[in-house]
């Protein structure tokens, strides 16, 4: 199997998410940092970031804290192999109200541990504006 990078798995995954009929940004500039993917299903109001990390799931979860100020849902994805750690600290994800996508080795994504729901914001959605995105 060639070489798993975060590149690859933004690529596939925001694929899988378009096919899904979801509008997809990848690398989508917030304040000094970019946000892996916000994606938002055309038929649903939630804005939603997900932080894509092969291994360093700590550090994913202090970007995806830090994407729930802009978007109304925050995840974390893992490739599938270094996922173990992770759900063994299910309850740090719960507590921050931050999710768990798993990515497994066909780049399908399964959603572990579901995210909660941040206050409505209007940054994302004023990017989404920005650069003429329809927002439902």
């Amino acid at each position: 199997m060639p070489k798993i990078t975060e590149r690859k798995v933004e690529t596939r995954l925001a694929a899988h998410y378009r096919s899904q009929d979801c509008i997809v940004l990848r690398q989508a500039s917030f304040s000094r940092k970019r946000i892996d993917i916000v994606k938002k299903d055309k038929n649903d109001e939630r804005v939603t970031a997900i932080e894509i990390k092969l291994r360093d799931w700590q550090g994913g979860f202090r970007q995806a804290k830090i994407n729930a100020i802009a978007c109304d849902q925050s995840y974390l994805a893992i490739w599938h192999q270094h996922s173990g750690p992770v759900l063994s600290n299910r309850k740090i994800f719960e507590d921050a109200g931050i999710g768990l996508i798993v990515i497994d080795e066909r780049f399908t994504p399964t959603i572990e541990i579901e995210s909660g729901v941040s206050p409505p914001s209007e940054i994302i959605r004023d990017y989404f504006r920005d650069i003429n995105l329809k927002l439902a």
